[in-house]
């Protein structure tokens, strides 16, 4: 299983790089931001560019969700949504196989429901609320990628 981070909806320099520095750490090769702006698109991603150059690593900026599944075309999507129907259980996590995207969504408000519907909704079993994009990325980053 590959995993492919994936930060939606950020303009936080700050949360973007965290989000690399992350999921770099937990051995991703690939890192992708979608719908980026602010200070995020400004001064976040040269400063991400810089990293993964260091690491030997890949990071991309694409406009939207429906960019990323046309360019990298994940066999799983998986949407951290705390308003999810179906949990993310930490204890007995999924097994994926394939190229598996997993997208945390990085600001408030959550996904649209046009957005949720590019992938499959999950919600972190256990977080009695929205814990925050890199919080999130944490947990789930370390479980699945320790599968």
């Amino acid at each position: 299983m590959e995993v492919l981070p994936v930060i939606h909806n950020v303009s936080s320099a700050q949360r973007l790089l965290d989000f690399a520095k992350l999921a770099y750490s937990l051995g991703a090769e690939h890192v992708v931001a979608t719908k980026v702006y602010g200070a995020a698109a400004q001064s976040g991603v040269p400063d991400v560019m810089r990293l993964a150059l260091k690491l030997g690593k890949s990071f991309a900026v694409l406009p939207d969700l429906s960019d990323l599944l046309e360019i990298y075309r994940p066999d799983s999507v998986i949407m951290m949504y705390g308003g999810a129907e179906q949990r993310l259980d930490p204890l007995n996590p999924p097994v994926y196989k394939g190229r598996v995207a997993i997208v945390f969504n990085g600001s408030e408000p959550d996904f649209s429901p046009a957005e949720l519907k590019y992938g499959t909704p999950l919600y972190l079993a256990g977080a009695s609320h929205k814990l925050g994009a890199i919080a999130e990325a944490a947990i789930v980053l370390y479980l699945l990628t320790r599968r």
